[in-house]
């Protein structure tokens, strides 16, 4: 979904969790600027034991194919395998 301005991406993320009724269960991300959005809804984060899903920035979108790009940054040392199925991506626009 795109957003113009962080207070539409604020009101896509929580219709997001809405949809799927994910409001006070365990998430996941390994970067801080992300948690604002996490502890804002409740979402428990620190040591998740069953996080329904994953919540991650990209290095990059591919427009040729509407693949994305990740990178160590947001995986640490862990497979796509290994982190929850379901994955919020929150790519910014370089400018």
């Amino acid at each position: 979904m795109y957003c113009e301005n962080e207070e539409d991406l604020n009101e896509t993320f929580i219709s997001i969790l809405q949809e799927n009724d994910w409001f006070e269960i365990e998430a996941q991300t390994f970067e801080l600027p992300l948690q604002s959005y996490l502890i804002e809804n409740r979402l428990l984060y620190k040591n998740p034991v069953n996080p329904l899903f994953f919540l991650c920035n990209c290095e990059g979108l591919i427009s040729q194919d509407g693949s994305i790009l990740f990178s160590s940054k947001q995986f640490l040392h862990y497979k796509s395998n290994e982190l929850p199925k379901n994955i919020i991506v929150i790519a910014e626009q370089v400018r």
